[in-house]
């Protein structure tokens, strides 16, 4: 079902606000990052298709991959891989470690991952902004 995740630019000005009402599970976030940007980026074609198959939409407007269901935008380009997610508090007091744990489950032999930064801006009590920087 996580086949593919996408990426986010660096600055979090390159980003829309995020979707009111939504959010995503660290996890999946976690999932679907590792899947497009840890595992098929750098490889243009197959982060796209991996994003498009996992439901992401591309907005030709701002060139960000968005999920219809999930705060989670994404951009992949060929400077970059790199996502803003919406997520709900998972286990530890800041999100950025169990991010990481979920990406790293779907990295695969062969895969070129990165060593992507991470930051957090807590939104609420129970939300946090996630973004994620990967650069090629």
């Amino acid at each position: 079902m996580f086949a593919a995740v996408s990426a986010v630019t660096v600055g979090t000005s390159a980003f829309a606000a995020p979707p009111e009402g939504k959010t995503s599970s660290i996890k999946i976030a976690g999932k679907l990052y590792g899947s497009v940007c840890q595992n098929a980026y750098p490889n243009l074609k197959l982060a796209t298709a991996t994003a498009e198959a996992n439901g992401f939409e591309l907005d030709k407007s701002t060139g960000l991959y968005e999920h219809p269901k999930w705060a989670i935008q994404l951009r992949v380009n060929k400077e970059v891989c790199n996502g803003r997610f919406v997520v709900q508090k998972g286990r530890d007091k800041l999100p950025g470690g169990e991010f990481a744990e979920w990406a790293t489950q779907m990295i695969k032999p062969g895969a070129k991952p990165g060593s992507p930064h991470i930051e957090t801006t807590p939104l609420s009590a129970t939300r946090f902004n996630l973004s994620v920087f990967r650069k090629r």
